[in-house]
């Protein structure tokens, strides 16, 4: 390069990172699922959501951090899965082998394999237990969180707790047949852009109205309107990914959005988008 040549870096953008070799999206959503297990630890073992160090400071533990950081990113991943099918049942198709081949695999080595051996009760009382068929029909039909296998964990300070953080496996499945819907209106509109901000901005609008806590206990639109907005963030991300730069200098004002905004209502909305381009920039 010579001495007079001024030419400039080009600013690296979201859509020149989408390609697996050129980021760490994979690696990064196995840490938010070990962020879910070691956050998950404190709850087990004291039966209580407030012994997690972290929801002092920022209304949630870091479990829920790693789901919303989870939804963003899937957003991402499926809008571009979504934008690469050639239809929506091509895309519905590779989502259902996406998740369910696992699932059944993790429920069925968990009813039938790892529940008798942890259980307290015989291996006659354990399968002639209507509480086995129920766990296992409730799981496989993402009503999870919801079921208890006999004999298993019960007495704990968090009792009867099996395999509890899958029960936000149906609100992803439930943000990926909204999007098809939303996709499918915007593929054939051709305005990406303007159903994708307007889906996202009803959400952050019903968030701003009505502010719910992130627990199974919630009911399921609530649930779904929370997960939608980063879900749909991660969506949003990707339709501006040839707009979108990335670079550390964005992370400063995002980060003390956050800040400010806890225990307001403009929390979630902060969260979504500053830990969402957070992981994008910590990714890339």
């Amino acid at each position: 390069m010579s001495r007079n040549d001024t030419s400039v870096p080009p600013v690296l953008r979201l859509a020149d990172v989408l390609h697996p070799d050129q980021n760490s999206f994979g690696v990064l959503r196995l840490g938010m699922a070990m962020a879910v297990l070691v956050s998950h630890c404190f709850y087990l073992q004291s039966g209580k959501m407030s012994s997690e160090p972290l929801i002092q400071w920022t209304g949630y533990t870091l479990g829920q951090h790693g789901v919303q950081v989870f939804f963003f990113l899937s957003g991402i991943l499926v809008a571009q899965s979504l934008f690469r099918s050639q239809s929506v049942t091509d895309f519905a198709i590779a989502r259902v082998l996406r998740i369910f081949p696992a699932l059944v695999v993790c429920v069925l080595g968990v009813s039938f394999i790892i529940g008798p051996i942890v259980s307290d009760q015989s291996g006659s009382q354990y399968f002639s237990d209507p509480q086995l068929a129920r766990y296992t029909a409730k799981t496989l039909a993402l009503m999870t969180g919801s079921a208890a296998l006999p004999g298993v964990f019960d007495g704990q300070p968090a009792s009867g707790l099996v395999n509890s953080s899958l029960w936000t496996l149906k609100y992803e499945v439930l943000c990926y047949v909204m999007f098809a819907g939303a996709g499918w209106v915007a593929i054939r509109t051709g305005r990406s852009v303007l159903v994708a901000s307007t889906v996202l901005g009803l959400s952050a609008a019903a968030l701003l109205r009505h502010q719910p806590a992130l627990t199974e206990a919630n009911g399921v639109l609530d649930n779904l309107t929370y997960f939608w907005l980063f879900f749909g963030t991660g969506v949003m991300a990707y339709v501006a990914r040839s707009m979108l730069p990335i670079t550390w200098l964005l992370l400063v004002p995002l980060w003390c959005a956050m800040a400010v905004a806890v225990g307001t209502v403009a929390l979630e909305i902060t969260l979504a988008i500053g830990l969402g381009y957070s992981a994008v920039w910590l990714a890339s």
